[in-house]
């Protein structure tokens, strides 16, 4: 998702370490995912703090490789006009040089940046993802985690931005469209590769269950350029795009609840 964007969640993961035999955790996506330039990967991190996949790799001991970028679109590109960094592009600068395994968790979620302005991109989206999904099943990837989209029209940017409110209503159908193609392919991903473990997260109503909950005291506006001391639950907006490192926590948290079975095993 570009350097704009965000999500979350809410559902609550006990605190005890998963037991976990897998070792390593790689992460494909955007600025979601994106934990600053490490190991030659990353723009930067777009929170306060730690974001998603740190939070699941330390709560669950895992080494984290994580191959995001910020602004990354679902095929090569990127949303700030680069030709490489985009999520099938990450995937296959790991396989130029790593081999998938069975125990290594891998993740995969973009395709917000293909749909911020309103663009129908979401038959690109599916294709790209499933292009991914297949460079990394044939190889030999034993457990994939899957994201959908989440509602990126509930960030700030959509309200106080003309350029993005214009275009509020139009991206919240293409994402919708997106997300229904999404659905109707985890059956076929599954069947498709029966030696890879897939775990589907839904993202769809993550961010509006977030600005609906009592979770955070400030769900409209950006906490970045207010000066103010980020208490933890304060804001739920890092920047007009993207969530603060307590939201993070709590999408980890989703995360490890929802695909707890192949993280344990």
């Amino acid at each position: 998702m570009l350097q704009k964007l965000t999500l979350i969640s809410s559902l609550f993961f006990a605190s005890t370490v998963l037991a976990n035999p897998s070792q390593n955790f790689v992460t494909f996506g955007d600025s979601l995912a994106d934990n600053g330039y490490k190991d030659g990967h990353g723009f930067n991190r777009y929170s306060n703090g730690r974001v998603w996949p740190e939070y699941v790799s330390e709560k669950l001991n895992l080494h984290l490789d994580d191959r995001a970028w910020g602004g990354a679109q679902s095929g090569e590109g990127n949303i700030n006009g680069l030709q490489w960094s985009g999520l099938l592009w990450q995937v296959k600068q790991y396989l130029a040089k790593d081999k998938p395994n069975q125990h290594t968790v891998y993740s995969i979620g973009a395709g917000l940046n293909d749909l911020l302005l309103g663009q129908d991109q979401s038959k690109a989206v599916v294709q790209n993802l499933d292009s991914a999904i297949q460079l990394l099943a044939k190889q030999g990837a034993g457990k994939i985690i899957v994201f959908n989209l989440p509602d990126v029209t509930q960030a700030p940017a959509y309200e106080k931005n003309p350029m993005f409110k214009n275009a509020k209503n139009l991206v919240e159908a293409n994402l919708n469209k997106t997300n229904v193609a999404f659905k109707n392919q985890e059956t076929l991903w599954q069947k498709t590769y029966p030696n890879t473990q897939f775990c589907f997260v839904d993202l769809s109503h993550f961010l509006k269950k977030e600005v609906g909950s009592k979770q955070f005291e400030n769900t409209k506006d950006a906490w970045q350029g207010t000066y103010i001391n980020p208490a933890e639950h304060a804001y739920l907006w890092w920047d007009e795009w993207h969530p603060m490192t307590a939201a993070h926590e709590i999408l980890a948290d989703h995360v490890m609840n929802t695909c707890e079975t192949m993280l344990k095993g």
